[in-house]
């Protein structure tokens, strides 16, 4: 919100004329290691990467509501495959965490988790993804993958418009930082090369 009282809003998807627009009961957004948090902070982002019993199981717990979108309602069957996919992302998230976790299975798991994402519409979700995912690639020492991660998080945050907020800042940092990192390596590795 700006000072002068207005607000932006940006939709993460095409509306069609017509279309009902709605907002989210606020819970705060899942990590790999609280995939079910609750908060009293009712401005976060609804944790729509959870299965539906999940998300409705938190709904009616906090806002004694129950949810009709599109997906909630949906026939078992797209229901249940929307499930098992969310639930994939899910532990996707927690092995990226995991210290065992190789730099190739980070490779593979990384590439499966944007992929779900996509199938499922999560866009909104994507610049908490690459952060995590730039985060687990600089913990495993590849810079490159995850500045490539903290570009894609920054450029999603953009996307969704609104000022420069604590996670935009964050990131910008990140960004920088991780470009420093690179170019210091690479200068290293020529000064290394010319010496042999």
């Amino acid at each position: 919100m700006s000072k002068s009282l207005t607000m932006e809003a940006v939709a993460v998807k095409d509306v069609a004329e017509g279309e009902e627009l709605t907002i989210s009961c606020a819970v705060p957004p899942s990590t790999p290691d609280t995939p079910c948090q609750t908060s009293p902070n009712l401005f976060s982002d609804i944790p729509t990467d959870l299965p539906t019993e999940i998300r409705s199981g938190m709904l009616e717990g906090i806002y004694n509501f129950n949810c009709t979108c599109s997906l909630c309602t949906a026939p078992s069957g797209e229901r249940e495959l929307s499930d098992r996919q969310r639930n994939q992302i899910i532990a996707i998230r927690q092995v990226l965490v995991d210290p065992e976790t190789t730099l190739v299975k980070a490779l593979d798991l990384a590439t499966e988790l944007l992929a779900l994402a996509q199938k499922e519409g999560l866009d909104i979700k994507l610049k908490d993804y690459y952060n995590e995912l730039m985060r687990v690639f600089f913990k495993l020492k590849d810079v490159d993958s995850a500045l490539e991660f903290a570009e894609a998080a920054l450029e999603k945050a953009e996307e969704f418009g609104g000022g420069d907020d604590e996670f935009k800042v964050a990131i910008r940092s990140n960004v920088a930082a991780l470009r420093k990192r690179r170019s210091e390596t690479a200068e290293a590795e020529a000064k290394a090369g010319t010496e042999t």
